[in-house]
């Protein structure tokens, strides 16, 4: 099908979508395609209030060779926010990826590369249809929540719960506050500590990120998280036959080295590259580094496609 001409439901400061279409449960959602048509595909998962801004340097460095996708996960950027906010979860999401790629008469099957919880996003995906991935890609992510122990669960579980009553009870404060503590001093300085290496990354990446954050809905990122908590895809990890690549930043604090050494151990033939001094986001702090891993292993397990 052609992509539609439609204006954006809404202005997020990220380059103009290539197309809507309408789930089947009516959600509208906006798309990115990009690169090379004729060339294989590549479909991106971004994470947690990220946006398509986090793949920059990977759509830039793989635009030649591959044909580039990127879905707007619904109720994210340029989609529209779903009726049933419960209808925010990682299997709809996938399923979600499943239709996009339906829409667009894609038959063959895509390098599926997340990054943080577009991994969890990745691998549902790959657990409900498998065939529609020839490789994944696996950046600073894991099969669960990243965070070690069911006491350490529990509190963010409350925190998260508490979240959701202040916006239920007072949705338009909870709005205000969002918007005022992702532009407050020192959020670029915060979420640099936490998501970047700062010695590495450009100031201005920082700068961009945050200010796409802070267009978020509060509810969107309590659901998420919520779901997130909840979502543990380590059963799917031995049965994966696709060629795997594990990217993993040395000093990750947000979801720490160890969740990639998980998944190496548990994904039959995997392959871990740790990216040195990279954070959370080494795609930022050294995308020369991360595209060449990332070429090196498509050109080992990139050349044959088939169609389903």
């Amino acid at each position: 099908m052609e992509p539609t001409t439609e204006k954006p439901q809404r202005a997020t400061g990220l380059a103009a979508p290539r197309g809507w279409f309408t789930t089947s449960d009516g959600v509208r959602l906006g798309y990115r395609t990009g690169g090379n048509p004729d060339g294989p595909p590549m479909l991106f998962c971004y994470g947690l209030m990220c946006s398509s801004f986090h793949f920059t340097y990977q759509w830039e460095h793989f635009a030649s060779r591959y044909r580039l996708l990127m879905l707007d996960y619904r109720g994210h950027h340029e989609s529209e926010f779903p009726v049933a906010i419960t209808t925010l979860s990682f299997p709809r999401l996938a399923d979600d990826l499943g239709e996009f790629l339906e829409h667009l008469g894609e038959r063959r099957p895509v390098h599926l590369v997340g990054h943080s919880m577009g991994v969890n996003v990745a691998l549902e995906l790959y657990e409900r249809d498998a065939r529609r991935v020839r490789s994944l890609t696996l950046m600073a992510g894991g099969a669960t929540f990243p965070v070690r122990g069911r006491v350490g669960r529990q509190r963010v579980a409350f925190l998260n719960a508490m979240m959701k009553v202040i916006d239920g009870m007072f949705p338009r404060l909870a709005d205000a506050i969002w918007r005022i503590q992702a532009r407050a001093p020192g959020a670029e300085h915060f979420a640099g500590l936490v998501g970047f290496n700062t010695k590495l990354s450009k100031p201005d990446d920082i700068r961009r990120v945050v200010e796409l954050m802070s267009g978020f809905s509060p509810r969107v990122f309590a659901q998420l998280l919520g779901e997130y908590i909840r979502h543990d895809r380590t059963d799917t990890l031995p049965r994966i036959a696709a060629p795997t690549l594990i990217l993993s930043g040395e000093k990750d604090v947000a979801v720490p080295p160890f969740f990639q050494e998980q998944l190496y151990f548990k994904i039959p033939g995997s392959e871990l590259v740790s990216i040195d001094g990279g954070s959370h986001c080494p795609q930022f702090d050294r995308p020369g580094e991360v595209n060449a891993a990332m070429e090196s292993f498509l050109e080992t397990h990139g050349a044959e496609l088939r169609v389903f």
